[in-house]
């Protein structure tokens, strides 16, 4: 017969504290007994930073609820249990008004809300983790509940994370964010400093030669909102070969490493992200295409949210 031995390095206690973070941050239960051996040295403060830093909790987090609003937010389903509450009040040392809200709270919600508002718990994460940027744009997607009960609208979101090795990272939702109203954003075609081998043509672009470039202005380090949508006509580029590319100059000229690609699908591309830059930007250049086209933009949009 065999005998069950105890993992002497277990702790109970930790384990509980592990699991009820995972819901906390991420929405969800513990996918293993390695990943809470994983956090088994670990603070609870700890453990929340290393899960925010984790890239699970921008892609499938952070992203969908800072673009979208919390109907996005496919992990936070059914009501936080009182034990839940009672061990959030107990574990993170909340404001009084901020553990009164947690107390009413009906919905997991309502308990997000309030505990991304309270500055102890920010002050957990602040210049550790999440820049004040960052964290001010997933309490107002929080706060924002689009229309819908937001289970079917969840299951069309897709969402990547990429970064660039100099100080800016984009965060991208996939299909399905155009049907949700979008704010006002800062319209930047009219900003364009420069056009090589670009000109205006109609209500659009033209190109003749490969490598169009439009560059713009500065940018300074900050959290913003990026919308795009390119619309290839008359000389459609060889989709399979071609795409569009925004360069960051970071005051060393434009790389490959500093760039990010969008690939054209159906005669068009498409972008609406999240662009956190941590470094000043000396000028963008965006690509449309790399070899001839005609294009126009339905929308190119940039404003800095926090």
């Amino acid at each position: 017969m065999a005998i069950a031995v105890s993992n002497p390095s277990f702790d109970p206690h930790t384990a509980a504290d592990t699991r009820n973070c995972l819901l906390l941050v991420l929405g969800r239960q513990a996918l293993s007994h390695h990943e809470i051996l994983f956090y088994q040295r670990a603070s609870v403060a700890e453990r929340i930073c290393r899960m925010v830093e984790n890239m699970e909790f921008r892609v499938e987090v952070e992203t969908p609820i800072s673009l979208v609003g919390f109907a996005s937010a496919a992990r936070f389903t059914g009501e936080p249990s009182a034990r839940f509450i009672a061990w959030l009040k107990g574990a993170i040392p909340l404001e009084e008004m901020s553990r009164r809200l947690v107390e009413d709270a009906g919905s997991w919600r309502e308990l997000l809300v309030a505990v991304w508002s309270d500055p102890n718990f920010v002050a957990l994460l602040r210049d550790k983790t999440m820049s004040d940027g960052r964290i001010g744009l997933f309490v107002d997607g929080l706060r924002r509940v689009p229309a819908g009960d937001g289970r079917p609208l969840s299951q069309r979101f897709s969402c990547e994370l990429r970064s660039l090795e100099d100080g800016a990272s984009l965060m991208s939702v996939g299909a399905g964010s155009t049907d949700v109203k979008q704010p006002e954003l800062t319209e930047i075609t009219y900003f364009v400093r420069e056009m090589i081998r670009v000109k205006p043509w109609q209500k659009g672009f033209v190109s003749t030669e490969s490598d169009p470039q439009l560059i713009f202005p500065s940018l300074t380090p900050g959290v913003y909102h990026f919308r795009m949508r390119i619309v290839y006509e008359h000389t459609t580029p060889n989709t399979q070969a071609d795409y569009a590319q925004i360069f960051f100059d970071f005051g060393q000229d434009y790389s490959e490493r500093n760039s990010f690609t969008f690939p054209i699908s159906n005669g068009a591309v498409a972008v609406e992200a999240i662009l956190d830059i941590q470094k000043p930007v000396k000028t963008l250049r965006l690509d449309p295409t790399i070899g001839p086209a005609d294009f126009r933009f339905e929308y190119l949009s940039l404003s800095i949210m926090h």
